[in-house]
């Protein structure tokens, strides 16, 4: 659906925004470590300028140019409402919003039902499409209610060295806890993610601290699915402007697509959030 927002909506709408004194917001270009629901590191400062050898941990110069082939490995988080397809909508919508010229995204994805990394793994053909599939980023995505943090940690060295093996930008994305397994919380997701993106200088997108961010400053929005462990289709939105902004470092502010039942005047809002949102507020 067009988002037919003008200058001044956007206008209007960051107006609203500033007597609430919401914590957390910075400048969408901010290069502190951490900072956004895209969180760099400090071996890997500078979305695709720079990766980690996987053998030595130094960092080397590589291309700069956005990613245009990208591979999601992940379960039911990422093909429930379309992720993927979400990131591609965004991209291809970003072409005529203002943003510039966005080259073409190519989006494949290896996905299995309820699957940890391991079992993507062990049992998939995730390992063969990094290797042989000229991608230029891969989208990892773990399910931590599913597994433990040792095997999320372990799969997850796996997987990166295997797509930086292929010259491929490994990308975390970051989904949320649960009710089916409540065991598991949002803080014990971010801290693995943490510890693992610190660890081997990879970058995460950080979309369960978005979710969780969202479900405060608006209420209203049903982030998800009936079974309430699945994204709703504005959850899934949600989710793609998140991992946009993470494989581009770009605004999603005025892109036009949106789901059927976001409002414009939410669709504007989520943007906005999504772009100037400091993750390290929830530290």
């Amino acid at each position: 659906i067009p988002l037919r927002s003008s200058v001044h909506t956007i206008i209007l709408l960051l107006t609203c925004l500033a007597p609430r004194r919401i914590p957390g917001f910075v400048s969408a270009w901010s290069t502190s470590p951490k900072s956004s629901f895209f969180r760099t590191t400090p071996a890997f400062h500078s979305q695709l300028s720079t990766t980690v050898s996987p053998n030595d941990g130094a960092a080397m110069t590589t291309d700069s140019s956005p990613p245009s082939r990208v591979l999601f490995v992940g379960n039911s988080l990422t093909y429930v409402h379309n992720v993927d397809q979400w990131v591609q909508k965004l991209r291809q919508s970003s072409a005529g919003s203002g943003s510039g010229s966005s080259p073409a995204l190519h989006i494949a994805k290896c996905v299995k039902g309820g699957a940890s990394l391991k079992k993507l793994w062990q049992k998939t053909k995730a390992k063969r499409d990094i290797a042989d599939g000229e991608f230029d980023m891969v989208v990892l995505q773990e399910d931590l209610p599913e597994t433990t943090v040792e095997l999320f940690e372990k799969f997850c060295r796996k997987f990166v060295a295997a797509a930086r093996a292929a010259d491929a930008t490994p990308l975390l994305y970051q989904t949320w806890a649960y009710e089916r397994l409540p065991e598991v919380t949002d803080e014990d997701i971010r801290r693995a993610h943490r510890s693992i993106s610190e660890e081997l200088g990879v970058e995460v997108a950080d979309v369960g601290s978005a979710r969780m961010r969202i479900a405060q400053e608006m209420p209203h929005l049903n982030l998800w699915s009936s079974d309430r462990e699945h994204p709703s289709e504005v959850g899934a939105y949600l989710a793609a402007l998140v991992l946009y902004r993470a494989m581009f470092q770009e605004p999603t502010l005025g892109i036009a697509d949106r789901p059927e039942l976001l409002e414009e005047k939410d669709a504007i809002l989520l943007q906005t959030i999504v772009d100037n949102f400091d993750s390290e507020e929830n530290e």
